[in-house]
């Protein structure tokens, strides 16, 4: 079963530490990454799957 997971951040750093730390889980399969910005903030939506399932 495929999940979406939105990820937003102030600054590019803080949301490449979210998405890096979402990304460590072992126990998920990224099937694509979206990335958008606008003059605020910064946001990635993370379309997964789980391994276990």
């Amino acid at each position: 079963m495929m999940k979406v997971k939105t990820i937003t951040g102030w600054t590019e750093e803080s949301l490449d530490n979210k998405v890096n730390e979402f990304l460590n889980d072992p126990a998920i399969e990224v099937v694509e990454l979206k990335f958008s910005s606008t003059i605020f903030s910064y946001s990635v939506m993370i379309l997964y799957k789980n391994k276990t399932s």
